[in-house]
């Protein structure tokens, strides 16, 4: 659970991964939020960011929402939230929908395969030191990967488990996808860490801008704004850890502007922004990489 904003005298917006809470210590009622009535308070303009919070005053707001009955948030919800998005079957229909080109991509492309379902994140964010964030997960219509025919308990486990030691794909592949190895150096280089040390694979997740899959990015720019709204700052209340890797040219001026928005959880990050993987062959080699990515932790 973090604070994010003070409203008022001792009221205070809690947000806890897909939950949103309004906490007031004055009058002991916590109000759970839906979208519409956390906008009406930003546009009201009576909140500031919350900076400086005294520990017992957090320790009140997260002692009232437990006794309140509130449980706390689990990432499978929010694994379940996205990969079962509710704009798939809007976006579809609607051609004006800024996800359609996206989702009718595998409809055109594939339409006797099943529809792979949006990757949320992969592997366990709120246990990863490093957060990597691309533009969008690229499809391979051949991949055993989440549809309609998956139970909750599959998806949510496949998500949580795709970086694991115990992930036989992902171990025999791990040095082969040019994807993955690129985020182990990074994460190896970050974590002073052997890439040989399987602890590594236990402290990467990696997440998109948008969730929806495409192959060259397809439909990325119409939905990059829908998508990441919708999705990405409950993304982040999920991730503890401390750096967040922002891959590529597309991801880059999105995840600035969700930065500008939300100064108070960056402020305790470190953001990185790093070229994608596919282009590291024209930027030269690994040291040079390196030294652009640690010049910026400095």
């Amino acid at each position: 659970m973090e604070i994010l904003y003070h409203i008022g005298k001792s009221r205070f917006m809690v947000l806890d991964g897909g939950n949103e809470y309004i906490v007031s210590l004055t009058k002991n009622e916590v109000t759970l939020l839906d979208d519409i009535s956390f906008e009406s308070i930003l546009r009201q303009g009576y909140w500031q960011y919350a900076e400086n919070i005294d520990e017992d005053i957090k320790e009140a707001c997260f002692s009232l929402i437990e006794e309140k009955g509130f449980k706390a948030f689990d990432t499978k919800e929010l694994i379940l939230d996205i990969s079962n998005c509710d704009q798939i079957w809007k976006a579809r229909e609607d051609k004006n929908h800024p996800c359609h080109t996206i989702v009718q991509y595998q409809y055109l492309e594939k339409p006797e395969k099943q529809f792979q379902h949006p990757e949320p994140w992969n592997g366990y964010i709120d246990r990863a030191e490093i957060l990597f964030v691309g533009s969008n997960p690229s499809i391979d219509f051949d991949e055993i990967y989440p549809d309609d025919n998956w139970s909750d308990n599959d998806i949510s486990d496949f998500h949580n488990n795709r970086f694991s030691v115990e992930n036989d794909y992902y171990q025999k592949n791990k040095n082969k996808v040019k994807f993955w190895q690129c985020m182990r150096k990074i994460a190896s280089w970050l974590l002073e860490k052997s890439l040989s040390d399987d602890s590594l694979d236990d402290s990467i997740c990696s997440t998109e801008i948008v969730h929806c899959k495409s192959k060259k990015e397809k439909g990325v720019p119409e939905a990059c704004q829908k998508c990441s709204d919708k999705w990405m700052i409950r993304i982040l209340s999920c991730f503890k850890g401390t750096y967040i890797v922002v891959l590529g040219k597309t991801a880059e001026p999105r995840f600035k502007r969700i930065v500008s928005n939300n100064n108070e959880y960056f402020k305790y990050k470190k953001i990185i922004y790093a070229p994608h993987p596919s282009r590291w062959c024209y930027i030269g080699t690994d040291i040079n990489i390196k030294n652009l990515i640690m010049n910026q932790i400095k």
